[in-house]
């Protein structure tokens, strides 16, 4: 039987606490709003009194309306799960799913990567601090950055107030208030993202020296891994100029798709020489996390905090304990040390568990990993989704995917990649005129677009999200056929236009938009794929028209049918809005904005067979298409690819190269 990290027996624990768990003041304000959870800075404050006044300022907004609807649908869900237990008999199962649960954390276990050199480096309170370099005179006083009515970022002054990032505005000045007894006042400055790109730009240049393939989901923070570092700087007593310069060296290398024999070479045959290097120098590790932190401050001005442990997830929770200003290390990478680590910390520390989740795993009395841990067999009962009760279990541990491998697995050299997805969104003044959000959308399209480029990275499947002023959330999604992808704004925005026009129809006059957001996902790398068209190559369009009614019906280009079963679909159609048609064929990058100018007839031409319509002609097109689509052409190119893919592993190919385009 597998021990608790203080060597107990997990037998005594008792399932049944999850009865009646009356909620405080503060669990309640949790489950409905964001901002009432804290954040780094926010130790020893009055959390009962702020989610008191949070409650109360918060009362009756739309906003709280449609998570006061979203928290019933969350307690009906635990009243329907804390039946389940009954109906299912949970009791009797719970022997035989512990067994089968243990001899999954065995294996994990045995897994765990024996030295910790993953780092999680994250700037303090970034937009506010980046905001204060040139407004010093303000440092002492409760300030905060704000996006229209939502704070972005609070300085640990203000902090102290319960003040924090997802809030709103006219709640952070009325905490700021109440608990200073009127003698402070809430500060708001503007945010530059500008400014804000410039020092996230400084600061990654600094972490490619030590990790060129570091990863940043946002501007404030970076995910890398010092291994190879470790390796060259103390096996190799290569000086850090010529270490990075190795590294810089093999990752473009890697990024071109070719080989660079010497590093190669190095890798492949000392790898276990490298695993005793960097055991051996684990003590050094930390004065290189402290080094590169002190350059960061050295060149922006700005502190950041850092977390080092055996995986990115134990590095975030890491790197959020010595905040601001400090680093927690876990150098100790031994299963008895993480479970040590983890078993303490507050569910909701756990990257990925959000309030939801958390309310129902309160509902069952477990607050902490460690509950997490002793609750194991109850966790994998309640949670139906096998995805959900992995990660859960995964979690109790302090385990990551990153664990499976000396490197992790976003380093491998096949074509798909590990990240989940890359997004942008914008928040702004309530938006209603449909060419106003349609240019919003364009600019974050762009930008997402610019990230994937530098990246180097292309997507199968782009979502669109759209918030409304009642705070309710739209998503819609289109996936490509397998094999194509999209990386540029002007592909991006054949498929997203269409995915807008439509949730516009459906909301019409209760369209009024607060936040948009892009996010693609199913990602893969684009090396091998440059010389390959885009999906706008299915169009054979001349030009594109000028001017184009908001409100006008979309096109729908490919159909589903059932006799083109090899096919795999966006959604129930890909439509592609006509305005977007010609312009960006033969380009890469963003589309031209000299488009907009051309007044030529717009023509638009079948993807199988090139006959022409005029660009009014949706209907016909549509009906053409229909046929085309059906016809033994189609089915036979199909089958052609089916054919060639057996027996060896083939190339993967673009959504155009399933049809005949002349």
């Amino acid at each position: 039987m597998l021990k608790s990290s203080n060597g107990n027996s997990d037998n005594k624990d008792d399932d049944r606490t999850y009865t009646d768990v009356v909620p405080s003041i503060s669990s309640k304000a949790t489950s409905l709003v964001v901002a009432a959870s804290d954040k780094a800075g926010m130790d020893g404050i009055d959390r009962d009194r702020i989610n008191r006044i949070i409650l109360r300022e918060s009362t009756g907004t739309a906003y709280m309306k449609r998570q006061q609807r979203q928290d019933e649908r969350t307690n009906e869900r635990i009243a329907k799960l804390k039946r389940r237990l009954v109906d299912e008999n949970f009791d009797g199962l719970k022997s035989q799913l512990e067994q089968q649960v243990d001899s999954v954390v065995s294996k994990l276990v045995s897994m765990r990567q024996a030295q910790s050199t993953k780092v999680v480096l994250d700037m303090d309170s970034f937009y506010v601090s980046a905001a204060l370099l040139s407004r010093k005179e303000l440092t002492d006083f409760p300030v905060c950055v704000s996006g229209g009515t939502v704070i972005l970022t609070s300085n640990y002054c203000a902090r102290k107030y319960g003040v924090r990032s997802a809030m709103a505005s006219w709640i952070g000045d009325t905490l700021v208030r109440e608990l200073s007894n009127g003698k402070s006042k809430l500060i708001h400055l503007n945010a530059d993202f500008e400014l804000y790109n410039r020092l996230s730009s400084q600061v990654r240049d600094i972490i490619a020296e030590y990790d060129p393939k570091f990863r940043a989901y946002s501007l404030d923070e970076a995910y890398f891994d010092l291994s190879s570092y470790i390796n060259l700087r103390r096996l190799r007593k290569l000086d850090h100029q010529s270490a990075s310069k190795i590294l810089m060296e093999k990752h473009k290398s890697e990024v071109k798709n070719e080989s660079d024999d010497d590093v190669h070479t190095y890798v492949e045959e000392e790898s276990h020489e490298d695993e005793i290097s960097i055991m051996s120098f684990s003590r050094d590790i930390p004065s290189i996390v402290h080094e590169i932190r002190m350059r960061v401050l050295e060149t922006t001005g700005l502190t950041c905090s850092a977390g080092l442990a055996p995986n990115f997830m134990l590095a975030k929770i890491a790197s959020d304990i010595r905040k601001p200003n400090g680093q927690y290390c876990i150098t100790d990478s031994s299963n008895e040390s993480v479970m040590t680590f983890i078993r303490n910390q507050k569910v909701r520390k756990i990257p990925g568990i959000g309030r939801v989740t958390e309310k129902i795993l309160h509902s069952f009395g477990i607050v902490s990993a460690h509950d997490l841990f002793r609750k194991r067999a109850l966790v994998q009962f309640i949670f139906k989704q096998q995805a959900t009760a992995n990660f859960l279990l995964r979690a109790s541990i302090g385990w990551d995917d990153c664990d499976e491998s000396s490197e992790d697995r976003s380093y491998n050299d096949g074509d798909d990649i590990d990240r989940k997805g890359i997004s942008r969104e914008r928040s702004f003044e309530k938006r209603t005129e449909l060419s106003e959000i349609r240019t919003i959308m364009t600019n974050i399209a762009e930008t997402l677009a610019d990230d994937m480029c530098e990246k180097g990275i292309c997507a199968r499947t782009i979502s669109l999200k759209i918030k409304l002023d009642t705070y309710d959330v739209i998503n819609r999604s289109k996936s490509l056929v397998s094999g194509a992808y999209i990386q540029t704004s002007s592909d991006m925005l054949l498929l997203l236009h269409d995915m807008l026009s439509t949730i516009f129809r459906e909301y019409q006059a209760k369209f009024v938009v607060r936040l948009l957001g892009i996010r693609c996902s199913n990602l893969v790398l684009d090396g091998k794929y440059r010389s390959q068209k885009k999906i706008s190559s299915f169009f054979g369009a001349t030009d594109r028209s000028k001017n184009v009614d908001d409100n006008q019906n979309v096109s729908t280009v490919l159909k589903k049918s059932s006799q083109v079963n090899k096919v795999e679909r966006v959604d129930k159609d890909v439509g592609v809005d006509h305005t977007f048609f010609g312009g960006s064929l033969k380009r890469k990058g963003k589309s031209s904005k000299n488009d907009a100018n051309r007044n030529k007839q717009p023509q638009m031409s079948c993807p199988i067979c090139n006959k022409s319509f005029n660009a009014e002609e949706n209907d016909n097109l549509n009906r053409h298409l229909d046929t085309c689509l059906n016809s033994s052409l189609v089915r036979e190119a199909v089958q052609e690819e089916s054919n060639n893919s057996v027996g060896f592993k083939r190339k993967k190919t673009k959504l155009v190269d399933f049809f005949a385009v002349v």
